[in-house]
């Protein structure tokens, strides 16, 4: 009777040990599932892992949406934490966030304003509609109604004057607010082009005369329109009275590709995917001699080559012609770049150097039909 006994306590013993590690098994289980609910990785159409943070992670001041909110950033975006709360941060206008709604027909989308000047605009694309711009500080969207769409969020028009490059004065971004609906980050299944240049890329002055938030918009930018053309992701590196050697707004060329600001150099997880690349650099250029441009060009040519080693990359003579003889001894040594001429180019100016959105759209065209003879396919 007391072996039967002492037989009938080990079993008891073990069955209490088993469930205990199954539980503690379970537990760990449950929670990676939830970490990696949190942070997940989403694949666009070319395999590209891309990071998609839950709107559970932005909970703060700005607010967000429940559980499982998701969105997908494109563009230069970081991560920092201003003021006891987590942003991504952007300098650059055309940055991008995307994601789906489901179940709610109004947003509320949230930033922070840590502009020291002047408040910038966004815009935003419903679907496949036309993009419509707003300040920052102006959070909501009306939607048509609260069946699926597809939502765009564009970073489209900050200052020049703001301390991009060692204040880090730009956008940040905290989250989205559903109203009890769903929203999923996506990426569009869009080949991507490059766009690397100044303030004509970003689309400086394309609404009025003034280099302000108010003037500036990405939307109303030339690799936009020829993007949209192309039904291509355009990917936005520009900064202002920036050059091959200029400086500006930010700092050079060869510093706009390898760093996000002063202090935070460009990781390999930051390196976007891209099918193209267009380059129109040299505007502001005009104290640097012909040899040494060329040399800096050609520079800046091998450094895109290097990382991109399988895509073509156009080099676009600057609207004002000038250093385009440069251009083109830089990039006729290499079969991988296309010279675009753009001296038959009749566009409209705010100010003689800065498109206009009609000239911005001519530009657009121009380049759109450049790249569709040279081979561009969808």
């Amino acid at each position: 009777m007391k072996k039967k006994g002492f037989e009938k306590m080990l079993a008891a013993f073990l069955l209490v040990c088993v469930t205990f590690l199954t539980g503690c098994k379970a537990g760990k289980e449950r929670d990676a599932a939830t970490e990696d609910e949190n942070h997940t990785v989403a694949e666009d159409e070319r395999g590209n892992g891309v990071r998609v943070d839950k709107g559970q992670g932005h909970n703060g001041a700005a607010g967000t949406g429940g559980d499982g909110q998701e969105f997908t950033l494109s563009g230069r975006w970081f991560e920092k934490e201003i003021g006891g709360q987590r942003t991504w941060v952007t300098l650059n206008d055309g940055a991008m966030i995307y994601f789906k709604t489901e179940g709610t027909d109004t947003l509320d989308i949230h930033f922070l304003e840590i502009t020291a000047l002047e408040t910038p605009y966004y815009a935003y694309v419903i679907d496949h509609g036309e993009p419509v711009r707003q300040l920052i500080t102006e959070k909501r969207i009306v939607l048509p109604d609260d069946k699926e769409h597809r939502i765009t969020i564009v970073v489209d028009g900050m200052t020049e004057f703001e301390d991009k490059w060692n204040g880090e004065i730009g956008v940040a971004f905290t989250g989205v607010d559903c109203h009890g609906g769903k929203i999923t980050g996506f990426m569009p299944e869009k080949q991507r082009i490059l766009f690397i240049g100044d303030s004509i890329t970003e689309g400086v002055m394309a609404l009025s005369d003034e280099a302000n938030s108010n003037g500036n918009s990405a939307t109303h930018s030339f690799p936009w329109y020829a993007a949209s053309l192309l039904n291509a992701e355009p990917y936005f590196i520009g900064y202002g009275a920036t050059g091959i050697f200029a400086t500006g707004s930010f700092s050079n060329c060869a510093d706009m590709l390898d760093y996000l600001s002063a202090t935070r150099p460009v990781s390999k997880e930051d390196i976007p995917t891209c099918d193209l690349a267009v380059i129109n650099m040299g505007t502001n250029d005009h104290e640097i001699d012909g040899e040494t441009f060329v040399q800096g060009y050609r520079e800046i040519l091998l450094k895109l080559h290097d990382r991109y080693p399988h895509i073509r990359i156009f080099c676009m003579i600057p609207f004002s012609q000038l250093h385009s003889e440069d251009i083109k001894r830089a990039a006729e040594e290499y079969s991988w770049c296309v010279v675009v001429e753009t001296a038959d180019w009749e566009l409209t100016y705010t100010d003689g150097i800065h498109p206009d959105a009609a000239g911005a759209t001519q530009a657009g065209e121009r380049l759109a039909e450049i790249l569709k003879k040279e081979g561009w396919q969808n």
